[in-house]
């Protein structure tokens, strides 16, 4: 990919947390688009969670930052004996995933009745949590960003899982460049659903919640430091490039294995 000309955010700027404009920007598109962020966590199980763990073995799991609980509902659907909680520090956004008869809002949501004993999603944050060593798995995607203390949310996880239990993270990384961030915010690239303003007004929602969540995003440098914070447990940490919308966007997939 040709570079020349781009200057990593990174480097000229430290993270800008927005969450009161990023968190409404993110319920306007749950609202709009609720299957997409169901499939994220689908996904994220699927591709990457039970292709490291053989979860025929996990009775408990944990996911941070739930969204509307995509994760969690695929980890007790496909495993029968998994006990799953989701927690979220918006309450609306735990709002969009179940009704007031705690049923599902809409199809591939997490709350159909015959896993109501099994999966729980909880109104919290990730510093409240009162967990210590409850847990086989213990999930983070997309939303490590969100956290002021990223550090300390962490260490909140790490104290959540069982010794032996993995910490599963997933982000994107502040070293994108800043002319993508720019076009992200502009809504550059989206000519092509303009006759169609609904679609147009989505994606460009989308767009700017990218660039939201990039600006906010920790650095490798950031994250490499993290990493030595917590090198008594057995850390396993990857970055690469991901093209999005003809983009190339950083991402950091960081597993823990907890010794103590």
């Amino acid at each position: 990919m040709d570079t020349s000309g781009y200057v990593p955010f990174s480097k000229v700027s430290d993270r800008i947390l927005e969450p009161e404009r990023a968190e409404d920007i993110a319920l306007r598109v749950m609202k709009d688009d609720p299957k997409h962020y169901v499939a994220q966590g689908k996904a994220f199980y699927d591709r990457v969670l039970a292709e490291a763990v053989d979860m025929s073995k996990i009775r408990f799991l944990l996911d941070v930052a739930c969204g509307m609980g995509g994760l969690p509902y695929t980890a007790v659907q496909k495993n029968g004996k998994c006990l799953a909680i989701g927690i979220d520090k918006s309450e609306k956004t735990i709002r969009l995933a179940k009704d007031e008869n705690n049923k599902p809002v809409i199809e591939g949501a997490v709350t159909y009745s015959k896993l109501n004993d099994r999966l729980e999603l909880r109104v919290m944050s990730v510093y409240d949590m009162p967990y210590h060593n409850d847990f086989d798995v213990v999930t983070c995607v997309s939303s490590l960003h969100q956290f002021e203390d990223p550090e300390r949310a962490i260490q909140k996880m790490i104290e959540a899982v069982k010794v032996g239990g993995t910490v599963h993270i997933r982000d994107l990384m502040r070293d994108a460049y800043k002319k993508v961030i720019v076009g992200l915010e502009r809504g550059d690239g989206l000519e092509k659903y303009k006759s169609d303003p609904s679609a147009y007004e989505m994606h460009k929602l989308k767009s700017q919640l990218l660039a939201h969540s990039l600006k906010a995003s920790l650095s490798k440098e950031e994250y490499t430091a993290l990493e030595n914070k917590f090198s008594r447990h057995n850390n396993k940490m990857d970055f690469w490039w991901e093209s999005t919308g003809g983009r190339w966007i950083p991402r950091v997939g960081w597993t823990i294995v907890k010794s103590d």
